[in-house]
């Protein structure tokens, strides 16, 4: 008698359900993508920049090579990381974007796939296009940006 009223006294747990999986599978699979592409795109960049900014000052001792590989894979690493997830947050945005467009397209308006496929690529492409082209975003993003 104590186990049933300590059953029901429990309140359900909250549930959520997704009916369609490709809205968190399609972004998070971009993303992936795009966080091994700018590991290894940041790295290399990271790495011949190193060798540009030091090529005057070449280190001539044994005990200054050690550390000059050491700082240059610190810094390519971190530059890899930033460059990782920077690259995965625009794949996954601009596809989870996409993705949305798409399924509030066929949710909305009846449409088959191919047709809110379309609709939300040109809506997207208007935005993508739209903001690229504001003087505001350019601003933004030259303050964001950080010459290393």
């Amino acid at each position: 008698m104590v186990n049933e009223a300590n059953e029901s006294d429990k309140p359900e747990a909250i549930r959520i359900y997704i009916t369609n999986p490709s809205l968190l599978l399609i972004p998070a699979c971009a993303a992936s993508f795009g966080f091994v592409s700018g590991l290894l795109t940041a790295g290399q960049r990271a790495s011949l920049q190193f060798l540009a900014e030091n090529a005057h000052r070449q280190p001539t001792t044994l005990q200054g090579w050690y550390f000059y590989n050491k700082t240059k894979n610190y810094r390519v690493a971190l530059a890899s990381v930033k460059g990782a997830l920077a690259t995965a947050g625009r794949m996954g945005g601009w596809t989870g974007a996409f993705v949305g467009l798409q399924e509030g397209f066929k949710r909305v308006t009846g449409w088959q796939e191919a047709q809110s496929g379309a609709a939300s690529g040109t809506v997207l492409a208007l935005a993508a296009t739209t903001l690229c082209m504001s003087s505001d975003f350019r601003l933004f993003v030259s303050l964001l940006t950080v010459s290393s």
